[in-house]
C-alpha cells in the first residue's frame, strides 16, 4: 500500500467535505478536488511548512532527504504513528494558513474547516477520525511481511522532525487514530491482499483498538509471557533520549520485540533531605503537595503509572527503575546507608503501604525490578544495597522482583563491583564507548566470554543472565554503531554473539527504546533486526 502525501497538504488521507470515504491504495488515487491548485496558491503566498523529513527514519540505510517519488518502508504496526504525525502536520498547515489570512495574504476563511485561497480554491482541513485497517491475516508484529510504503513528494520545508505529542494532550485528543484487521469486500476496487487506509466521515466512537493509546480497554491482553531465563530477550532504557516525547512507555511495551523497559533514572540518593531525586526526562513532571513540601526531588507521574499498569497487565512486559546514569550522584559511606537507600526505593516503588501514597511517584503501582547503572567509580557498599533488595524481594513472595546492573565492558567494572553483579538477575554490559572491548573491536568477543565466565561464579539458585548492551543509534556510541552499520546490521552482530554458545546468554540491551524504534531499515527497526538475530 502507498500513501500519497501531497506537498503541504495531507487531506488525501482524510475524508473530504463531500461526505465520501477516501481510500488510497496502490495506483488508485482519489479525486484531488483541485488540491494541486490549492497547494500552488499557498506556495505562491510563501507559506513555509515543516517538511516530511521525519519519514527519512524509515529509509535505508541512512537517507538524508525525501523528495521526488522516493518511497520509504513503514512497518504496519507503526502506521498509526505515521498517520498521526501527518495529521499534526496538516493541523500546522491549517494554523499557518489562518495566520496568513490574518495578515491579508490569503483571502477570507470559508466554512468551518475550509480555507479559501487567493484564487478561490478550497483547502480542506482535518476531519474528526482516521482509521487504519490492515489486510486479512496481517498482525501487529513487525516480523509481518506486510509493510507500508509512503511516498513523499516535493517536500522542501525545514528538516526538523515534528514531535508526536502525548496522545492525551488537547492537540490530539479529538483525533481517534485506530487500527483494525479487515478483509476488503469482493466488490472493492482494492485487492484483498493490500493494506488499506480508510478515512471515515463518521464521528461515532470506534470499536477498534487505538494506536495512539495501546492501553485502551478495547485491546485484549496479549498471549505473551515473560521468561527471565530466555536467551532471546531485548531490554531497552526509556526516559532520557531527545525523542522520548515522540512515544510513550505503553507503546514501548506494545512492541513485540521488547521484553523489558528500564526507566531512567534515580539520579541522586538524596534531594537534600531523606528522599532521592528522580528524573525521567520528558516522560514525567509535576509534584504532589506532599512532594513539594517534603520531597522536592520526587515527581508525580500518573501517566507513567498508567502505562506501567498497561505494560504489566496487558502486555506482560517488565518495567524496572534504573539508579544512577552517566551523571548520577549515588554513593554510600557505610553498608547501613546503602541498605537504607534500598529500603527507601522499595517503599517508594515497591508494594504500596509502607509510605505516604502522596510521596510515591507512581501511586499504588509497583515496579518489577531495580537496575543499577552506577558510573561514578564509587563502588563501595553496593553489595549491601543488593543484599537488602534481595531480602525485601523475599518478603513479598506473591510477586517476582528482579535486580539488574549495567557495567561497562572493561572487566572488572570500576563502578559496579563483582559482589553486586553476582547478586543480580540480569547484567547488561555496555559494549559501546569503551575502545578496548566495544562492538567491532578486537577485544569484543574475549570480553563477552570473560563476562560470561565471571557471572557463572554467582551463588544464587539461578545465576545472572548476560546481555550485551548496544547503541540503538549512532550518537549513543558512534564507533560501536559504525561497526554495526545500520539497523539491519544488528542481526549479524547478534547472530555472531549467539554463535559463541555462552550458557548464560540472555539477549540484547539497547540505549535506548525510543531511538531504537526510529532506527529503521528494510521494514524493521533495530529492535526487530536484533530479535531476528536472537531467534534465527
Amino acid at each position: 500500500m502507498r500513501l500519497y502525501c501531497q506537498p503541504l497538504l495531507f487531506s488525501l488521507l482524510l475524508p473530504s467535505l463531500h461526505g465520501s470515504d477516501l481510500l488510497v491504495s496502490g495506483a488508485r488515487l482519489p479525486p484531488r478536488w483541485n488540491l494541486n491548485l490549492a497547494a500552488r496558491a499557498i506556495s505562491q503566498n510563501k507559506v513555509e511548512v515543516p517538511g516530511l523529513q521525519f519519514l527519512t527514519q524509515y529509509a535505508c540505510p541512512n537517507a538524508t532527504n525525501v523528495k521526488g517519488n522516493d518511497t520509504v518502508s513503514v512497518p504496519i504496526d507503526q502506521l498509526g504513528t505515521v498517520l498521526l504525525r501527518l495529521l499534526q502536520m496538516e493541523q500546522d498547515v491549517i494554523a499557518l494558513i489562518g495566520k496568513y489570512n490574518a495578515e491579508g495574504r490569503l483571502n477570507s476563511t470559508g466554512p468551518s474547516g475550509v480555507f479559501v485561497g487567493a484564487d478561490g480554491v478550497e483547502v480542506i482541513a482535518a476531519s474528526d477520525s482516521v482509521a487504519a485497517a490492515s489486510s486479512s491475516g496481517s498482525t501487529n508484529s513487525k516480523d509481518s511481511n506486510t509493510d507500508v510504503a509512503v511516498s513523499a513528494r516535493n517536500s522542501s520545508g525545514p528538516s526538523a522532525v515534528l514531535s508526536l505529542d502525548d496522545p492525551g494532550s488537547p492537540q490530539v485528543s479529538a483525533t481517534d487514530v485506530s487500527a483494525a484487521s479487515s478483509k476488503a469486500s469482493p466488490d472493492s476496487a482494492v485487492s484483498s491482499t493490500d493494506s488499506v487506509v480508510s478515512a471515515q466521515t463518521t464521528s461515532a466512537p470506534s470499536a477498534v483498538p487505538s494506536l495512539v493509546d495501546p492501553g485502551s480497554p478495547q485491546i485484549s491482553k496479549t498471549n505473551y509471557t515473560f521468561n527471565a531465563q530466555s536467551s532471546k530477550n531485548v531490554a531497552v532504557y526509556f526516559g532520557q533520549s531527545p525523542v522520548t516525547s515522540d512515544t510513550t512507555l505503553a507503546l514501548q511495551c506494545a512492541d513485540p520485540d521488547i521484553d523489558i523497559v528500564i526507566l531512567a533514572f534515580v539520579t541522586a540518593s538524596s534531594d537534600g533531605g531523606q528522599y532521592p531525586q528522580i528524573n525521567f526526562g520528558p516522560a514525567c513532571g509535576g509534584q504532589t503537595a506532599e512532594m513539594a513540601s517534603d520531597a522536592p526531588g520526587l515527581l508525580s507521574c500518573p501517566q507513567l503509572a498508567a502505562d506501567i499498569t498497561t505494560c504489566q497487565t496487558k502486555y506482560g512486559k517488565k518495567v524496572f527503575l534504573s539508579i544512577g546514569g552517566a551523571t548520577g550522584q549515588i554513593s554510600f559511606t557505610t553498608a547501613a546507608s546503602a541498605g537504607s537507600f534500598a529500603t527507601m526505593l522499595w517503599n517508594l516503588f515497591g508494594p504500596p503501604g509502607n509510605i505516604d501514597s502522596g510521596l510515591r511517584p507512581f501511586g499504588d503501582v509497583q515496579l518489577d525490578g531495580f537496575d543499577v547503572d552506577n558510573e561514578d567509580a564509587l563502588s563501595a557498599n553496593w553489595e549491601a544495597f543488593a543484599t537488602t533488595m534481595r531480602t525485601l524481594f523475599a518478603s513479598t513472595p506473591s510477586k517476582t522482583y528482579y535486580l539488574s546492573a549495567a557495567p561497562q565492558c572493561p572487566y572488572p567494572d570500576a563502578s559496579d563491583p563483582q559482589a553486586l553483579l553476582l547478586l543480580t538477575d540480569f547484567v547488561w554490559v555496555q559494549f559501546y564507548n569503551n575502545p578496548s572491548c566495544q562492538i567491532g573491536s578486537a577485544g569484543f568477543v574475549a570480553s563477552l566470554q570473560q563476562w560470561s565466565t565471571a557471572l557463572l561464579a554467582s551463588e544464587l539458585p539461578v545465576k545472572p543472565k548476560l546481555y550485551f548492551g548496544a547503541p540503538a543509534f549512532s550518537d549513543a556510541g558512534p564507533v560501536a554503531y559504525e561497526a554495526i552499520g545500520n539497523a539491519e546490521g544488528m542481526q549479524g552482530v547478534v547472530e555472531s554473539v549467539v554463535g559463541l554458545g555462552l550458557s548464560n546468554f540472555g539477549g540484547v540491551m539497547f540505549w535506548d527504546g525510543p531511538e531504537a524504534m526510529l532506527n529503521t531499515c528494510n521494514g524493521k527497526d533495530i529492535l526487530g533486526w536484533a530479535k531476528a538475530g536472537l531467534t534465527s
